[in-house]
Order: structure tokens, then sequence, then C-alpha cells
């Protein structure tokens, strides 16, 4: 015999009702969750949201709001250098400084050497004339009448013989020759004294040109360079 199927058993409009309102509404615990995980991500959505001013650049920091941007300085020029300043960076007006202080260097140790060398010839000159310098300064200097190898030793030594040889050493006539002798030698003594002053004087006057040209030459490469800075500038700010 064959069975009978049953008809399912189908819910009341209360059961249904019920069901739908358990699952559509959640429990108080559920929706306390809830409540705290949409506050959350609406805080945290609200702290990333960029501002208006999109590129970040606006208030002239870096990163938004919050504090964890940094600031950002406005460029500002260097302050002008003074011309001493800029002259010392400037190579080629150091350059041409430094060639002719050089050429200035070279000049006094030639001009040195040189008054050297001339007051040395000058010394032995005078030892060959006969002359002796005194040793102290502001003496008096003499005549060597001893030594024949000098000029005026030589003269005055054969002077004495030959009126010695005549008997005439106490005569007038000796006194007269000596003293012509004595003359002619201090007129070339004097004339070698003044050739020495002049030479001194030249070098002297030698040297202090050069150091004029050399300060007219650093003059003149100043004023060169500060017309460069000048034209550097002028196109600059063009």
């Amino acid at each position: 015999m064959a069975l009978k199927k049953s008809s399912p058993i189908k819910p009341t409009a209360r059961q249904n009702a019920a069901s739908t309102a358990r699952y559509a509404r959640p429990a108080p615990a559920q929706q306390a969750l809830v409540d705290q995980s949409r506050s959350y991500f609406a805080a945290r959505n609200a702290a990333s949201a960029p501002s208006d001013d999109s590129s970040g650049y606006g208030d002239g920091s870096y990163g938004g709001g919050g504090g964890g941007g940094y600031s950002v300085a406005a460029a500002v020029a260097p302050p002008r250098l003074s011309d001493d300043g800029w002259l010392a960076q400037d190579s080629q007006y150091k350059s041409a400084v430094s060639a002719l202080e050089q050429k200035l260097r070279d000049f006094e140790v030639e001009n040195t050497s040189t008054r050297e060398k001339g007051t040395q010839d000058y010394d032995n000159s005078l030892l060959r004339l006969g002359w002796v310098k005194p040793t102290a300064e502001g003496g008096a200097g003499s005549w060597n009448q001893e030594d024949r190898s000098t000029s005026y030793g030589n003269s005055y030594q054969g002077q004495m013989g030959d009126f010695a040889s005549r008997g005439l050493l106490q005569s007038t006539l000796y006194d007269q020759a000596r003293n012509d002798m004595l003359g002619n030698f201090n007129r070339q003594r004097t004339d070698m004294d003044t050739a020495q002053t002049n030479f001194l004087e030249e070098l002297s006057h030698a040297l202090s040109t050069q150091k004029s040209d050399t300060q007219l030459g650093k003059d003149q490469a100043r004023v060169q360079a500060l017309a460069r800075r000048a034209a550097a500038e002028g196109g600059m700010s063009a």
C-alpha cells in the first residue's frame, strides 16, 4: 500500500514576522561593535582627507594638517659682497695682482744685488786708490802713505824719495809738490764719492718707480675687475 505524502508545515504569520525581525536587527552587543567600527573609520578618513589645497604647498608646508609636515623657508637672496670681498674671489684679478707683485719682488732682488755689487766695487776702488775709510761712523778717513800697492802710497813714497835724493825734503818745493799730489787724489776720491752717490740715488729712484708702477697696475686691475662685476650683475638683472 502506497504511503501518502504529508504536506509541509507552513509557519504562521507571527513566526515569519519574528524571524524577519531577528535577522534584520543585530543584537545590542553586535550593534555596539558596528557603531564603534563606523566611528573609527569615520575619524580616520577625516584625519587623512586632503585639504582644500591639494598641492600641499598652500601654507608653505609639506604633509597637510596635524603637525606631521615641515615648514619650507622662503628663498632669501644672499647679501651682496663688498668690492674687496668680491675681488678676493675673482681669479683674474688675483692672477694679475700676483704677477705684478712677483715682478716687483724680482726687481727688488736685482736692485739689491746691483747695489751690493756697486758698493763693493766702490770700496775696493777707494782701497786701491789708497783711501782708508773711517772705522767709526762720523769719523775721519785718511790716506795710506805707507802702502806702495795703493796709488796714493806709491806716489807719496816715490815723490818723497825723489826730493830726498836731491836734499829737498825741507824745501818749499817739496811742500808744494806734496800738496799738489794730495789735491789730485782728493779730487779723484770726491769724483768717486759723487759717482757712488749718483749710483745709489738712481737705484733708489728705479725701485721707487717700479713700486709706483706696481701700484698703478694693481689699481688698473681693480678697476677692470669691478667693471667686469658690474657688467655681470647688469646682465643677470636684465
